[in-house]
């Protein structure tokens, strides 16, 4: 898919965050959720050779060559085990900067989500090898995309009235779940206070 696309699916994700939970740790996820957005494409950094000087090297039609990223496309950065493992570390990181890793987590997800949805799919059981999971809806980089961020805008929306008007609920309970390292951490922090001092 398009970049735009990932970074605007994010971006009504994280409005959906944001709308039901108008609190500091509802803006580090919303602001984490919108950094993820292309994380797992970014981290397959293209290598950019360059000469004895320093200088990149281009082809013969005058644009930049590159090499081989560390590891193919859609494979380790798009499984979605790495970026569990993450959100699983990000959580006992205390205060925003945990939560905003953990909202970048969550982003990345989005993002495979997303690529879920063409033909190439994204990898299951292992990254480099075996079955991939891949529901064609899509063709990577098409027009078909508009129709994907038509379905993503009602999404969030419908998203948002849901966390809005169920707080108790399933919405709720996902709030808790992301949520629960600040909680953890500030209780921990309240804790060393009264004991410290």
């Amino acid at each position: 898919m398009y970049a735009n696309v990932h970074i605007a699916a994010n971006v009504l994700a994280a409005t959906a965050v944001i709308t039901s939970q108008p609190t500091v740790t509802g803006a580090a996820l919303a602001a984490g959720i919108i950094v993820g957005s292309r994380l797992p494409d970014h981290a397959e950094q293209r290598i950019y050779p360059t000469d004895d000087d320093g200088n990149l090297i281009k082809n013969a039609d005058g644009y930049i060559m590159t090499q081989d990223n560390w590891c193919p496309h859609r494979t380790d950065t798009h499984w979605v085990p790495t970026w569990l493992i993450g959100m699983a570390l990000a959580w006992m990181i205390p205060g925003a900067f945990g939560t905003i890793l953990v909202g970048a987590c969550a982003g990345a997800l989005i993002h495979i989500a997303l690529d879920a949805l063409t033909p190439l799919g994204v990898p299951t059981i292992l990254p480099q090898r075996g079955p991939r999971l891949a529901i064609p809806l899509f063709k990577g980089a098409s027009g078909q995309e508009a129709i994907a961020m038509v379905l993503l805008a009602s999404a969030a929306f419908l998203l948002a009235v849901s966390f809005k008007q169920d707080k108790a609920g399933i919405a709720g309970a996902l709030w808790e779940l992301v949520t629960l390292p600040l909680t953890v951490s500030d209780q921990v922090l309240n804790l060393l206070k009264a004991v410290l001092g």
